[in-house]
Parts: C-alpha cells; structure tokens; sequence
C-alpha cells in the first residue's frame, strides 16, 4: 500500500505486516481441507446457527464496532490541528491491523458460504439472501 500511494516503504510496520500477511495465506493454504465436500443450505444453515459460531460473530462485530468507534474518537481529536504524518504508534497499526482482519475474516467466511450455495444448486433467492 505505501508504494501505491507513493510513501516509503518502512521496515515496521510495513515489511513486518507484510510478511505476517505471506505467512498466513502460506499457513491457512497448506494446512486447510484439500478434498472436496459440498455442502447444501440446510447444512451450511447448521453450521452458521451452532452457539459457538454465533458467538464469533457477535464477538467479531462487537470488537469491529469498538475499533470503528476508537477510530472515529481519533479523528474528531485531530480536527482542527495541522496536517502532519507522525510515526504511526503501535497502538494505531493494531487498530488498523484489527480492523482489516476482521472484516477480511467475515467476508471470507461469507463468500465460502456463498460459493457452497451455488456449487450445491440452491436458488438465486438463497443466495441473494445469503449475502444480505
């Protein structure tokens, strides 16, 4: 991202999210189910209504909203001053790191469920709705 803006590229935190990105995808390619199971609605329906996975989400949306709303705080806090770039601190990158990652998490979560309803013959009804 720093080089399509056209910043320079920083070793932290730049470099360091950068690799920690690589070695998840590499991770989560290698070590996830290889074999091909299709799931229909009734069973992806399951699967989503189970307690523990309704509580991740909760849990997910609740720490997003708070991520939003610190964010929202640091942006009316700086209204009014001059614009300058600081060093981002620690504390921002994890807000900013958080924040991504938990919508990347729930949009992939998401997409699987919709490809799965389209490799099983669901109707387009269902699919629409599952993307609501």
């Amino acid at each position: 991202v720093p080089i399509c803006l056209g910043e320079k590229v920083q070793i932290f935190p730049d470099l360091f999210a950068t690799s920690l990105i690589f070695i998840g995808a590499a991770l989560t390619t290698a070590y996830g189910a290889h074999q091909d199971e299709t799931l229909s609605s009734r069973d992806i329906a399951t699967l989503v209504m189970r307690p523990a996975n309704i509580a991740l989400y909760l849990v997910l949306l609740f720490w997003l909203a708070i991520l939003w709303k610190c964010d929202e705080w640091r942006s009316e806090a700086s209204v009014g001053k001059a614009f300058t770039t600081p060093p981002p601190r620690m504390s921002q990158v994890v807000v900013i790191a958080s924040t991504a990652a938990i919508a990347g998490c729930l949009m992939n979560l998401h997409l699987k469920a919709t490809a799965e309803l389209i490799k099983s013959g669901s109707s387009w009804s269902g699919v629409v709705l599952s993307l609501l």
